[in-house]
């Protein structure tokens, strides 16, 4: 189980948003065994989803477009992005 260790929203106000472009936010997230990952979403969506440091970051909850922090993450297992591709297409088609 994950659940939100930290959420950074990184803007310090040198760069301005693309028209149409909605903040971001990185979220670490850290499981039972102290592993950590970290994934990029729009403030906005969190703040739907009603998530905050210490929620519990279901593997459902895939935020569309899905996007990954490539500053931060590592290469993923290729079975992991089949799975992530396959949920992020499943949101986006009900």
């Amino acid at each position: 189980m994950w659940t939100i260790k930290q959420i950074f929203d990184g803007d310090y106000g040198c760069e301005e948003l693309a028209p149409g472009q909605k903040p971001k936010v990185s979220v670490t997230l850290v499981n039972e065994n102290g592993e950590e990952k970290r994934v990029s979403v729009e403030d906005e969506w969190l703040t739907r989803q009603g998530l905050e440091v210490g929620s519990v970051w279901k593997e459902y909850t895939v935020p569309a477009p899905l996007y990954r922090d490539p500053i931060y993450d590592a290469p993923t297992d290729p079975v992991v992005m089949k799975v992530l591709m396959y949920l992020n297409w499943a949101v986006r088609n009900g």
